[in-house]
């Protein structure tokens, strides 16, 4: 425990010992730190800022630890709470200490200090052990580069940015040309350097809670009754916002306690909510549209072979949304509860939100870190991009994607899934589920009763593929021609169902284009600018096993009866080797199921696997399992830098760990191929 410097000490024993050890000293004046290290108290903040300040200075700034002793231990003054002191850079520090000078008048004396040290004259550069440089442009007139200079002791001495010109600056216009493009580097890269990297389009979930410390410290502490409405109504449409929802302002509530009976719009959004004034209490849930796609549809819509996509979804409210809407109908009068946006209920605009929020964020300082209005409204979309599928928030947004076509879910799986992430993320940002939320998780429970999907509407039923599967094993028992095009037919279907296989005329590639060893092939399934442009699809390990028997029947089939081998990876026997384009499979699949199923539905499938199979969801992973990019750039330049069989293992891992549940089906199959590769039945 450290003692604290005796008082009977002289002025001059005091000065020298300061003079001698000037960090050491300055430290020995601050009080006895609390037990906790993260309380919000007086010492902790000057020791927090005192570490700031070593970090620009050194152990040996006399003149940096005097105006610090002079601007903060003497004035005992709160210039920054621990948690911004512990957040900011020095550079952001120096920003806020300057802005606060004309309260605290003395800070200006500290202000110059939360700077690194600068080397004076090139004698001070020369005297630096160790110069290092780095790179940062490079053009034909110029160099850019990051200088960093240290000492024996890796203590940094100078950092700037420098510029060296590759041509002769022979006239003044030339050297003042030159300045101007030097000092317009310097301050962009210094920009960047001050600015979180995550920052430039998002938040960081501890940054919220900087902006919620000053927006509504109060529902950082859990006390919600001393928000005030307007405070509230801007909370409540800025977590709106973070949940997803697009224009929350003007999302229309609805009262379901109300008397007046009025018909609610098709397409439209709405809060809905019972509110007791009495009780205090409120739930809510947001009612949105969810039919937005114009898609595919089965001849005949049958529940027990597809997905039935609702018109809408229904996602329960989270917390803290539900207590900002309970103090926020507190202060409206009844008969203008019901049917009014929460613009209009607040007489709240999208310039006054805006304003608000970005007084926030200048008041903050977030603002320095280039956070911005999209920077905290897409916070938790960044946060929970992997874990969360895209066509999630999509269906939130009503601004949905390709994907938005191929996933069929539950109302039920999309509400878990998002509430589980948006609580992780609340803890991240110190919003603690402290009385919260006993309807939610009812609501959840009983919504659960209820098998309402949203997005695809060809998306088959599970029941129904194992159904086509048992009626094809169930027919190996005829000839070899039979067997052939009933195991062919299976593949197509187990390939299809599993890697997302797009429906064309030559769905498989020719033999050239299969890699064996690695389990792999490409083939042209989308139509694209460049006839040259492949898809790679890598398959699981057990269908590559049942492929390649496959192939050995096949040739031995094909010179029985004196035909030419198929030339392709899968192919059907009708007198000739034909393609499994879309009228062979939908024909097979209609006198199969006697069902309206057509061969795309299997390409859904594919995507409804992963999403309900895959132990640990991951958007990249789908992407590149459908094959989808953005922008016309590849889902696989994200794994540019991994090797092709680092990137095939990957995905074939992925693809395993849903295989399990047809392990049954495919010994069925590999034991009838392996009986005709024997010899049994190889004549028609």
């Amino acid at each position: 425990m450290r003692t604290p410097p005796q008082e009977a000490r002289s002025r001059n024993e005091l000065h020298n010992h300061l003079k001698n050890h000037p960090f050491l000293a300055t430290l020995m004046q601050i009080g006895e730190p609390h037990d906790n290290p993260y309380a919000d108290d007086q010492v902790n903040r000057q020791i927090a800022l005192l570490m700031h300040l070593f970090e620009c200075r050194g152990a040996e700034d006399y003149a940096a630890f005097l105006a610090f002793r002079k601007c903060v231990i003497e004035s005992k003054a709160t210039l920054l709470t621990l948690p911004i002191l512990l957040d900011l850079t020095a550079l952001e520090i120096q920003l806020r200490l300057r802005r606060s000078e004309n309260s605290y008048p003395q800070t200006g004396l500290l202000v110059p200090f939360f700077a690194p040290v600068k080397l004076r004259n090139q004698s001070e550069m020369a005297r630096a052990n160790n110069q290092h440089k780095q790179l940062i442009y490079d053009s034909p007139s110029l160099e850019l580069y990051a200088s960093h200079s240290t000492n024996e002791n890796a203590e940094t001495i100078n950092e700037t940015v420098g510029c060296d010109s590759k041509v002769a600056l022979t006239t003044e216009q030339q050297r003042r040309r030159f300045q101007r493009r030097l000092n317009g580097a310097q301050r962009a890269y210094y920009a960047c350097e001050a600015a979180v990297v995550a920052g430039i389009h998002t938040a960081l979930p501890s940054e919220i809670n900087m902006f919620l410390q000053h927006a509504a410290p109060y529902l950082l502490s859990g006390e919600m009754s001393k928000i005030q409405p307007d405070t509230a109504c801007n909370l409540l449409i800025l977590f709106l916002a973070l949940i997803g929802v697009s224009n929350p302002a003007n999302i229309i509530l609805v009262n379901k306690l109300t008397k007046i009976d009025v018909e609610l719009e098709k397409g439209g959004s709405y809060l809905v909510y019972e509110f007791r004034s009495d009780s205090g209490f409120v739930r809510a849930s947001l009612q949105l549209p969810a039919n937005l796609l114009k898609t595919a549809e089965p001849k005949t819509h049958d529940p027990r072979v597809h997905y039935i996509a609702g018109e809408s979804l229904s996602i329960v409210l989270p917390y803290p949304a539900t207590f900002l809407l309970n103090t926020l109908l507190r202060g409206i009068p009844s008969n203008r509860r019901h049917l009014n946006t929460l613009s209009e209920l607040c007489h709240i605009t999208d310039s006054k939100y805006t304003h608000w929020l970005n007084e926030i964020l200048r008041c903050s300082g977030l603002h320095i870190k280039g956070i911005t209005k999209r920077a905290i409204e897409k916070s938790f979309q960044q946060y929970a991009r992997e874990s969360v599928p895209e066509t999630y928030f999509r269906f939130l947004s009503g601004q949905l994607c390709v994907q938005n076509h191929y996933v069929s879910v539950s109302i039920f799986t999309l509400s878990q899934t998002i509430t589980s992430a948006w609580r992780e993320f609340c803890v991240e940002a110190g919003l603690h589920w402290r009385n919260a939320n006993i309807y939610e998780a009812g609501e959840l429970a009983v919504s659960h009763r209820h098998y309402t999907e949203i997005g695809s509407k060809i998306t088959l039923r599970q029941e129904v593929l194992n159904a086509i599967f048992h009626g094809l094993i169930n027919g190996l028992i005829g000839s070899a021609k039979d067997c052939i095009n009933l195991t062919a037919f299976y593949l197509y279907i187990r390939v299809a169902s599993t890697v997302g296989l797009r429906p064309t005329k030559m769905p498989f590639p020719t033999i050239e284009n299969m890699n064996w060893e690695f389990g792999c092939f490409t083939v042209a399934d989308k139509s694209v600018r460049s006839k040259n442009e492949l898809r790679l699809i890598i398959l699981p390990r057990r269908l590559v096993e049942l492929i390649t028997l496959w192939r050995r029947c096949a040739e031995t089939f094909s010179m029985s009866n004196n035909a030419p081998v198929p030339t392709h990876l899968l192919m059907h026997w009708d007198e000739k080797w034909v393609h499994f384009d879309r009228a062979v499979v939908n024909g097979k699949l209609a006198r199969l199921t006697n069902e309206s199923i057509i061969n795309h539905s299997f390409r859904h499938t594919a995507a409804q696997r992963y999403l309900q199979s895959s132990p640990d969801f991951k958007q990249s992973l789908l992407d590149m399992l459908l094959n989808h990019s953005r922008a016309g750039v590849s889902v696989f330049n994200r794994f540019a830098q991994s090797s092709p069989a680092q990137l095939i293992l990957l995905q074939q891992q992925l693809l395993d760990s849903v295989e399990h549940e047809y392990a049954e089906f495919d010994e069925a199959i590999h034991k009838s191929l392996t009986q005709l590769a024997g010899g049994k039945n190889a004549v028609i």
